[in-house]
Order: C-alpha cells, then structure tokens, then sequence
C-alpha cells in the first residue's frame, strides 16, 4: 500500500510516496519520520480514520494516518488491513538515531 505524509500541499506531499506492503515495513517507516510531527516522549501511537474519501486527483481511496498528540500526518491509497486495527503503538527515532 502506498503511504504519503500530510504535507503543504499536494506536489510536496505526493513526492514522499512511498510502498510498505507490511505492518513491520509500516512501524519501521513511521517510526523514522515521527520526530518531524510531536516531540512526545516514547512509545507513541498511531491510528487511522475509519471514513474513507476519494482523492481524485490521484484515484486513492484515502484514509487519514494519525499519530496521537499530533493530528493527522499522512494518508494511505486505502483502508488498512483489519490486523492492523486497534491502534499501535511504537518507538519512534529521534533525529540523532536516524
């Protein structure tokens, strides 16, 4: 599934696209880029809208990607898989380990 950050606006955020095809591949991504969004201590936790909308200026079926205490960061081109479901928690990098 492919997964952009909430961006300025939509080139910029249609240019950080990027595949993860696992839950691990999913935590692992968010899990570096999270610094950029809250400065909370670890473990966080990100969860994802359950409405769907189309974008229809690429054709996703869009889901929001919230990571708790910051707001929405991201979007996915379609629902998350139900294992996926309830929220996650994980450990985030912080700019000096990545």
């Amino acid at each position: 599934m492919k997964f952009r950050e909430h961006r300025g606006g939509y080139a910029e955020s249609m240019e950080t696209v990027v595949d993860l095809d696992t839950k691990e591949e999913f935590v692992a991504y968010l899990s570096k880029i999270a610094y950029k969004y809250t400065r909370l201590a670890t473990p966080a936790t990100f969860r994802f809208s359950d409405t769907e909308r189309v974008d229809h200026r690429n054709g996703w079926r869009t889901f929001n990607v919230i990571l708790d205490g910051a707001g929405v960061i991201g979007q996915m081109d379609g629902p998350p898989p139900k294992e996926w479901w309830p929220p996650i928690k994980f450990e985030y990098y912080t700019r000096e380990r990545i």
